[in-house]
């Protein structure tokens, strides 16, 4: 599983870069072999303003060439991060449960 973490508008610091890898690529890692690379990005919407809203966004492939995107909003990017982490995983984990699934009812359609 490959994986990009990047900043928009803003620098990166490693501390965030290393919390973002914690917090989303490394629990990614259970879905290795369905899961094929993560884009994260950083972005400040407004960069004048010191107070504004900053996004972080994934980008998650799988390797059936699914695509899930997830956005999340916040003042800072660790709290962004956090609640991006969470809401990424249960979206992989949703996508993956459903693949099994249909997989699982194609297999007993063709016992029949």
């Amino acid at each position: 599983m490959k994986h990009k973490i990047r900043g928009l508008n803003l620098k990166t610091s490693g501390a965030l870069i290393d919390h973002a890898r914690d917090k989303i690529v490394e629990p990614l890692s259970q879905f290795a072999g369905r899961v094929r690379d993560v884009v994260i990005r950083f972005k400040d919407v407004d960069r004048a303003d010191h107070g504004s809203q900053r996004w972080a966004d994934a980008v998650v492939t799988l390797n059936s060439g699914e695509v899930i995107r997830v956005r999340q909003k916040s003042r800072c990017l660790y709290a962004a991060t956090d609640m991006l982490a969470d809401r990424v995983r249960r979206a992989v984990n949703r996508r993956v449960e459903r693949l099994r699934d249909l997989h699982r009812r194609e297999r007993g359609r063709l016992a029949w």
